[in-house]
């Protein structure tokens, strides 16, 4: 026992000594023992249940109250990708969607599934890269789910459709991320919120890079850049990967680079790294060290790119978002 009662916290002294006791409980009064506990930290330790979801989520699955776990392994998933934490978000996450197949074919599942679809594609971007096979099948998933529950136009659909470009493009298929790029921004121009459009303009911008016309990239990127307002765009770290302000500044300083700007290219990847630093979010900033590490190429300032370089991969390394530091020039 740890600390007094109350607030007591009792432990067995080995863990197969608490194994062999779990086992010999029966299924039934097993379950009833979990539903117990889940009910009692929900409705008493309301802190516990933002802090540590993964622990009712437990719970409620071996109480056999999939909705419930799901519910919670989805938070769970939430919560680990908003502090970085990558591999533990996929594999909450991978957990809540593994429940699912036990649930009726019913419009609430399908939206749920939709759902946690999308913050696993956000968890698995991070972790395996925008082109792994996996991100690509669970976009391809998300697609269908979108269609079948009637959210097009709606937030999450520009994202997997964001999500959808951003595998072409970093797939190589320059043609059909263009493609993916120039219907983005023609939806985007039908919304009231700023966000979309923000990111059309940035995307078509990035997909004209590889073609050498950054006069046009130029200008959708300066474009974007006039749209960003921070708090109002606050919350695109986890819906586009990573920080759409973030993302249009680093860009930027590629175009003008190549446009003739070497001193505005330089202060477009620093407020890059400003903004990032700012926000506290791995994901982003070790994707803008990356960028503009490459803009320092650019000028030949090979101090500054193995300096950002450096700190890109520790960062990355940390919290398993190694694919922030992949880049395709």
């Amino acid at each position: 026992m740890r600390g007094a009662p109350p607030a007591a916290e009792y432990l067995f002294k080995h863990a197969l000594v608490q194994d062999t006791a779990y086992s010999t409980l029966l299924r039934g009064p097993r379950q009833a023992l979990h539903r117990r506990i889940a009910e009692a930290l929900e409705q008493r330790f309301p802190d516990l249940v933002q802090t540590r979801p993964e622990i009712l989520a437990h719970h409620f699955g071996e109480a056999t109250m999939p909705e419930k776990a799901i519910a919670y392994w989805h938070l769970a998933g939430k919560s680990s990708v908003a502090k970085s934490a990558v591999r533990e978000a996929t594999a909450q996450l991978r957990r809540g969607l593994s429940l699912l197949d036990g649930l009726p074919e019913t419009r609430e599942r399908k939206q749920l599934d939709l759902d946690i679809h999308v913050t696993f594609t956000t968890a698995l971007m991070a972790g395996k890269g925008f082109a792994n096979p996996e991100v690509v099948s669970t976009l391809e998933r998300a697609n269908r789910l979108v269609t079948e529950t009637g959210a097009t136009g709606t937030p999450v659909h520009f994202f997997v459709l964001w999500g959808l470009w951003i595998s072409n493009h970093d797939a190589g298929a320059i043609a059909a991320a263009l493609e993916h790029a120039t219907n983005f921004l023609s939806s985007a121009q039908s919304q009231s919120s700023s966000g979309p459009l923000l990111v059309g303009h940035r995307i078509l911008a990035w997909s004209l890079m590889p073609s050498g016309d950054y006069r046009a990239a130029l200008a959708h990127f300066e474009t974007a850049a006039s749209l960003y307002r921070p708090e109002e765009h606050r919350d695109s770290a986890f819906r586009y990967g990573q920080d759409i302000g973030v993302s249009v500044f680093v860009q930027l300083s590629w175009a003008l680079w190549h446009r003739g700007y070497p001193d505005q290219s330089a202060r477009a990847a620093d407020r890059a790294l400003a903004y990032s630093r700012q926000l506290g979010y791995a994901h982003t900033l070790a994707f803008a060290l990356g960028l503009a590490g490459v803009a320092a190429v650019f000028a030949r300032d090979a101090a500054t790119a193995c300096a950002y370089g450096n700190d890109c991969v520790a960062l990355a390394s940390e919290h398993g978002c190694v694919s922030a530091c992949k880049f395709d020039p």
